[in-house]
């Protein structure tokens, strides 16, 4: 979002300390500070949303996307500053001192055995009686993550779903199940999806079953595997090299558009080699045939968007990223292959519609035995604390006493008087 003039919520000021926009308080000031300085970046953040909404029009999947994606942010601010307000009581109380020593914080490899604890964990569908569809659609597509060792892996994700739906004024993916692969033979990953639709779907009812992906060989490889199958390739990657080979003669793309749309591939070579010829640069000249090679040989996933009705494309790339890479590879982390393998399968239970809380592990008995307990004084104290102290710090806001009234100033003036903190 372009800055066009000050905004007063660029800087707040608490108390007599100052933060400056996009700075994490988090270990800088005392719990009270931190709370309401990620409500203050909170409300902030929606205000500035609603100006895009109203400046670019922005539509509904955005506008969800960026809601999430703060949210998200608040949760996960709010949750570190209460577990380190946790902290430090239990590391002043006197009762503690007596019994307990502090030893370390939580480290990486008490992360990694606690994941090791819940090991490989899968959503398990309760099949009633196998379903009858007439389209199934499988969609693959791989992230590359950095390993502690060295190197890299791909974890492989594949997921199987009936179609699209409109669900709330959005297309979403219908009775989807993902599945998530680490160091397995392409032969096992499919053997595994075949098994699925064997265990879930009525398959002699099955006319057609699409498999979706950029056109990597452990992908093409379930064609072997999906009995009815029929390769798609991912509209994203065509796209991709259609952009590459056309960077330096742009005139040329609707014409390979044209070609691919009519599902006229002698139509594609001519405007091909006409391309080649016209591009002078040596190197522009490979990558025009590196998108010749690629989309040639993974034409019947092209032409069958001309030739078939039921396709409807592919979102791999989207899923990758939001199930993966936000998580495994979208950071500078470093994963040993055990941990990287758990975290995957985690990820795709998670989207399956699992629960931590309700597997195995978090149902031991006796499993807080012996643990640490705070009392009910200590508890009411902190409460007490908290509520009297943050109260004050939004007494002394510099944007309430200003005598500016703005969308930052009207949000909170209503959580002063309501008491909503």
């Amino acid at each position: 979002m372009k800055k066009t003039r000050d905004n007063p919520c660029d800087k707040i000021e608490i108390g007599n300390k100052t933060s400056q926009k996009g700075v994490s308080l988090v270990k800088k000031y005392i719990f009270e500070d931190i709370i309401l300085q990620n409500a203050l970046n909170f409300t902030r953040e929606v205000v500035e949303i609603f100006g895009d909404l109203l400046n670019e029009g922005m539509d509904i999947t955005r506008l969800v996307a960026r809601i999430k994606e703060i949210t998200d942010k608040l949760g996960s601010e709010v949750i570190e500053a209460i577990i380190e307000e946790l902290d430090r009581i239990i590391k002043e109380d006197k009762r503690r001192k007596e019994k307990w020593i502090v030893e370390r914080e939580l480290s990486k490899q008490t992360v990694l055995n606690a994941i090791r604890e819940i090991g490989e964990v899968e959503v398990k569908r309760e099949i009633k009686e196998k379903k009858e569809v007439r389209v199934l659609y499988i969609e693959a597509d791989e992230d590359h993550v950095p390993l502690q060792e060295g190197g890299d892996e791909t974890p492989r994700l594949v997921y199987i779903h009936e179609g699209r739906e409109e669900r709330n004024g959005r297309n979403v993916l219908k009775n989807v199940y993902y599945k998530a692969y680490v160091g397995e033979k392409a032969e096992d990953i499919w053997i595994d999806v075949a098994n699925y639709i064997e265990e879930n779907y009525k398959e002699e009812k099955i006319e057609k079953i699409y498999i979706a992906g950029d056109g990597a060989p452990w992908i093409k490889e379930g064609l072997e595997w999906i009995v009815k199958s029929r390769f798609v390739l991912d509209r994203y990657h065509l796209n991709k090299y259609v952009l590459k080979a056309t960077s330096k003669e742009p005139k040329y793309r609707d014409k390979i558009w044209r070609a691919i749309n009519e599902g006229d591939k002698e139509e594609l070579k001519k405007v091909f080699n006409e391309l080649i010829k016209v591009t002078k640069e040596e190197r522009e000249k490979e990558k025009v045939k590196e998108a010749k090679r690629y989309i040639l040989n993974n034409w019947e996933g092209v032409e069958i968007y001309s030739k078939d009705k039921d396709v409807i494309g592919c979102s791999a790339e989207g899923h990758i990223s939001h199930v993966f890479s936000s998580r495994l590879s979208r950071n500078p982390l470093g994963w040993s292959r055990e941990g990287l393998k758990l975290m995957a399968k985690l990820r795709v239970f998670s989207k399956n519609g699992g629960d931590l809380r309700e597997i195995e592990w978090g149902k031991k008995e006796n499993i807080n035995e012996g643990s640490y307990k705070l009392t009910k004084k200590q508890i009411k104290e902190a409460v007490r604390r908290v509520k009297t102290s943050t109260n004050e710090k939004i007494n002394n806001i510099t944007v309430l006493n200003i005598g500016k009234v703005t969308p930052i100033y009207k949000v909170l003036r209503a959580i002063k008087y309501a008491q909503v903190i």
